[in-house]
């Protein structure tokens, strides 16, 4: 498998390198975020509160309106138990691809996403023995970038993962930078 990464990482950056009109521009984002009580999970677990941060990084161009990017986050949840009063954590790990669209008759301060990726659930304290465990999701999602001033923008994002979990996440408000 880490052979196979590899490969696929080398790919990737010679395939960048050569595009013409390749470029790299990195994006850091903090957000607050919103999510719901997963399906498949116990009943006596509730929705949540909690935040994260991620990180885009521009590969290409698509056209003249769409721009391909490498996306990564992190999201801390703490969803509660009712029943014991205890606290059930889970961070999803979302790394995949993100379609930044934009064309000439969208305003300059507005860009509409949507995304796609492979997430790797974290849970702790998560079934009846308090072990910690892995799970593996895909994620999908939508959202938009509101820039305030030149590389600064406020969003809001919405995404859906499906795998042995299902559930759905609201990440608002979002702050973020373009370098």
């Amino acid at each position: 498998m880490k052979k196979i990464s590899t490969l696929l990482l080398i790919i990737t950056t010679l395939f960048i390198i050569s595009q013409k009109n390749a470029y790299s521009l990195l994006n850091l984002e903090l957000f607050g975020s919103f999510a719901s009580t997963p399906q498949g999970a116990k009943s006596d677990i509730s929705s949540s509160f909690g935040g994260g941060f991620g990180m885009g990084i521009d590969l290409t161009r698509i056209g003249d309106s769409i721009m391909l990017q490498l996306r990564f986050d992190a999201t801390y949840h703490d969803f509660k138990n009712s029943a014991a009063g205890s606290t059930k954590v889970m961070v999803p790990i979302f790394i995949g691809t993100r379609f930044i669209f934009g064309s000439s008759i969208m305003p300059d301060w507005f860009a509409f996403y949507s995304d796609l990726g492979y997430t790797l659930l974290t849970k702790s304290n998560y079934d009846s023995y308090g072990q910690a465990s892995i799970g593996h999701a895909m994620g999908i999602g939508i959202g938009a970038e509101f820039y305030i001033y030149k590389f600064i923008y406020v969003g809001l994002a919405v995404r859906y993962y499906f795998g042995n979990e299902r559930f759905l996440t609201i990440n608002a408000p979002t702050l973020g930078v373009r370098f």
